[in-house]
């Protein structure tokens, strides 16, 4: 399978990449018992204008499409939080296309992209519960920093960091 990278910014782009979260994200959903009453936020309920206004309010996407049938295999992208930091946002690879190293090569390509604007470290936040997605994140150099729940969230959230460089 080839692979082209993108940035995602028209509309037919962003509804691509919809679908490949609400796919990514659905597996979890279920497993943790979310919906769009008590996890409106998560992937597997986005929703098309939901996803164009983060997009205008500054969220860089990145999607991941395979060249043999143009799909929309995995997303990626950032917030700016501060000078020096960003937040790993809208990170999802399509169920059928996991174990690839799609993921791998999602984050790698959005760190290159991260320290070319300059920014030294990303932060996120993920399902404290899901064990597998929690030590992914720290194959990948994250450094778990904190555990918190929140009264809206059935789950609690770990917290992680990472630091990026040339």
């Amino acid at each position: 399978m080839t692979l082209k990278w993108i940035r995602v910014q028209s509309n037919e782009e962003i509804k691509a990449a919809v679908q490949c979260m609400n796919d990514a994200f659905s597996e979890v959903a279920v497993q943790f018992n979310l919906n769009k009453q008590n996890a409106p936020h998560n992937g597997a309920f986005l929703e098309f204008g939901k996803l164009k206004s983060e997009i205008i309010s500054g969220t860089v996407l990145f999607a991941a499409i395979n060249e043999e049938n143009l799909d929309v295999v995995g997303c990626a992208g950032y917030k700016v939080k501060t000078e020096q930091k960003v937040e790993l946002v809208r990170f999802a690879v399509r169920k059928c296309y996991r174990g690839l190293g799609i993921g791998v090569g999602l984050l790698k390509g959005l760190e290159k992209h991260i320290v070319s604007e300059g920014y030294s470290e990303i932060t996120l936040g993920c399902i404290a519960e899901d064990m597998h997605l929690v030590d992914y994140y720290i194959k990948q150099g994250f450094r778990l920093m904190s555990t918190k729940s929140f009264k809206r969230l059935p789950h609690k959230v770990s917290f992680m960091s990472k630091k990026v460089k040339l």
